[in-house]
């Protein structure tokens, strides 16, 4: 894999300037790769955390890579589990591990879970947790908590009365869940991201859809994850939040995101900003003639401004293309004061996320040329200072006020506060269900091991068939509070009797003389 520094991609209207540290690289092998996030380092440099595909294998990976303060590629790992696993966020934790959460896709039976691994300063893999249960769960976003702890968010099928529920999890330096919670309005929900703010209170932002009627949805949590307030915004297209700021000049809250409802272009840009009770005070949209994405928001050096990031369908006489861009606009208004994109003409790249550090804005995604399958990993890096990068409005977007409606804030007594209520319970009733820990295995391989496991059905109500990685060693089946119901031999192929048990959630444990594997079911009524 090889860093390459590249000079071909353009402002539009003007060429800028850029500082000592400003830069755009791409880096790539034989396989198709691009980056999620990115995590900046105390003393210079980054980690970016993504997925690659190799040609031979065919399955996606986590790729991990750490590049000095100029782009340079410094080292790069892959952990693979033999399926699929996709990447979603990176965070330095207090001591300098790195924490990396993805989302396991089984090829064999059963559903994808949450998986959050330990990684040191140098890309030794620590160890691993999953998180899920007898349905699907895909993680989207992470946040390092004051504490110390990690709130990780995404979606759960397994947990909730709803189809499909938002979920939020406070996780521990250890891997063990704090708490857990599910939300939701309609009966698809998702949380994009996770915000602690000021007050100590939590912000998600995501959406809520019912029969492809997409809402933007944000809600507020006491910081053990108790239900304050929701919001819903919603018009006739696909309204959602994709990332939220504090904006402490404004004392507000913004979330950004996309809508395609306005008359202004296919999909664009949507900002609300409210207080930190949920009072709106601004609505906006901003976009091109066609289609825009919001990927991160930030605070901008101009004061009163914000800086979005994304990518936006460019068009010019090479074709049509996808190019990442920034722009610093007044929330209130809104109005554009700056805006760059970057583009080739020949090639498509989209900006997935971005972080400010040391005065620079660094967006992290992958470039792809045209008719080509392969991508390469993108990171961009320029000054915030409004002189040097170019003012022209060169997105060409339009700016217009909002024509969403606010759908009205659901109070305590409403169905989705019911529901959270009612989810909060069945959460704390299913504990370690949520974390698979791994005890005394040795490697990524032999964590991810566990993975290999087919039991089958899931629920089950008489039989539950065991196909195991083990050869020898003892299974165990105990419930959530530890009580064992029965214990036996391992073998390869073999059937487990559950008739007896108690309808309810278990846990099915094998141990052999070096490793330890927690996988559960669901016993239901006969």
């Amino acid at each position: 894999m090889k860093s390459i520094s590249t000079c071909l991609v353009l402002c539009l209207f003007s060429i800028c300037t850029f500082a000592q540290s400003s830069f755009i690289s791409t880096y790539n092998s034989t396989a198709t790769e691009d980056f999620i996030d990115i995590a900046p380092i105390s003393g210079g440099g980054y980690y970016a955390i993504g997925t690659t595909i190799s040609p031979g294998s065919g399955t996606a990976d986590i790729l991990l890579m750490k590049m000095d303060a100029n782009g340079q590629q410094l080292w790069s790992k892959v952990y693979d589990s033999g399926d699929d696993d996709f990447a979603a966020a990176i965070k330095i934790l207090p001591g300098g591990n790195l924490a990396i959460l993805g989302t396991y896709y089984p090829s064999l039976l059963g559903f994808q879970d949450m998986i959050l691994m330990s990684i040191d300063s140098s890309g030794n893999f620590i160890s691993m947790n999953s998180y899920g249960g007898p349905d699907e769960e895909v993680a989207r976003a992470m946040q390092l908590l004051n504490n110390g702890n990690l709130l990780i968010t995404g979606s759960t099928a397994s947990f909730g009365t709803l189809t499909q529920s938002a979920i939020a999890m406070e996780i521990n330096s250890s891997g063990q869940t704090v708490w857990s919670n599910t939300y939701g309005h309609l009966p698809i929900n998702c949380f994009n991201s996770a915000l602690e703010l000021s007050n100590g209170t939590l912000l998600f932002t995501g959406y809520t859809m019912d029969n492809g009627n997409y809402e933007g949805y944000i809600v507020n949590t006491t910081s053990g994850g108790v239900y304050n307030w929701e919001k819903t915004f919603e018009g006739p297209g696909h309204d959602e939040f994709t990332s939220c700021m504090e904006d402490p000049g404004l004392q507000a809250i913004i979330a950004a995101g996309i809508t395609s409802d306005s008359t202004a272009g296919q999909t664009d840009l949507f900002i609300a900003g409210f207080d930190e009770n949920g009072t709106t005070y601004s609505t906006g949209i901003i976009g091109t003639t066609d289609f825009d994405w919001c990927t991160s928001i930030h605070p901008s050096t101009i004061a009163g401004d914000i800086i979005l990031t994304g990518y936006s369908t460019v068009s010019d006489s090479n074709g049509i293309n996808n190019a990442p861009f920034a722009l610093s606009i007044d929330p209130l208004t809104p109005q554009i004061n700056w805006s760059v994109y970057y583009s080739d003409g020949i090639s498509e790249a989209r900006s997935q996320k971005s972080i400010i550090n040391n005065g620079q804005l660094i967006m992290a995604g992958f470039r792809q040329e045209t008719l080509q399958f392969e991508s390469s990993s993108l990171l961009i890096s320029m000054p915030l200072q409004p002189g040097i990068l170019c003012l022209e409005n060169n997105l060409g977007m339009n700016i217009g006020l909002s024509t969403l409606t606010e759908g009205l804030p659901i109070t305590a007594n409403a169905a989705a506060a019911v529901n959270v209520a009612s989810v909060s319970t069945v959460i704390t009733n299913v504990g370690v269900l949520q974390d698979s820990v791994f005890c005394t295995t040795t490697s990524l391989q032999e964590q991810l091991a566990v993975s290999k496991l087919e039991i089958f059905p899931n629920p089950v109500s008489h039989e539950l068939h065991l196909r195991s990685p083990l050869t020898s060693g003892i299974y165990t089946i105990t419930d959530m509070q530890g009580r064992e119901y029965q214990r036996s031999f391992i073998t390869y192929d073999q059937q487990i009797d559950v008739a007896t048990l108690p309808a309810g959630l278990y846990l099915l444990h094998l141990e052999s003389s070096n490793s330890r594997f927690t996988v559960k079911f669901v016993k239901e009524v006969d």
